[in-house]
């Protein structure tokens, strides 16, 4: 599990990450928060890269599990499946 505070999804997702893995990560700030962030983004002008480093984008918890366990967390938390780990080097990558 990772706790997504100060640093962002960019900088804590790694923590959790095993040993030659990476995080794909999608689908986020969607809703309401990504309407908030468009407005901040436009009135500081930050870069994108800055806001997933900065803020939770509406992400206050990852829990990364094998993907045959995918559905039942899901299922039990109320979650939703944002990404995948693939090999690599221990970072974040955000995709459409």
């Amino acid at each position: 599990m990772a706790h997504i505070t100060g640093g962002g999804i960019t900088e804590n997702l790694p923590r959790i990450l095993p040993a030659g893995t990476a995080a794909r990560v999608r689908h986020v700030g969607r809703g309401l928060f990504l309407a908030c962030s468009r407005g901040c983004r436009k009135v500081a002008a930050l870069p994108m890269s800055d806001m997933m480093r900065t803020f939770n984008m509406g992400i206050g918890l990852i829990v990364a599990v094998a993907p045959d366990n995918a559905d039942q967390v899901k299922s039990a938390s109320g979650g939703s499946v944002i990404g995948e780990i693939v090999p690599g080097e221990p970072v974040v990558t955000y995709v459409q």
